[in-house]
């Protein structure tokens, strides 16, 4: 089975990343017993980056496409 990750990245904006999707995730991992991210900016944005890469960027640290 081929890897779904990392997906294209096309244009300048992917509308499904959004600020909700942050805190959906952030919500799960509170749900699951870790500490808020979004309790403190700079864990909301350390979260929002690393989905950001897990999401685009190749393992050369480049968009895919």
């Amino acid at each position: 089975m081929p890897k779904s990750y990392p997906i294209p990245f096309r244009g300048r904006v992917d509308e499904r990343f959004t600020w909700p999707l942050i805190v959906a995730v952030a919500e799960v991992l509170t749900d699951h017993g870790y500490p808020s991210p979004l309790n403190d900016q700079r864990d909301s944005a350390r979260l929002q980056q690393h989905l950001f890469r897990y999401l685009y960027l190749s393992r050369q640290g480049e968009l895919t496409s």
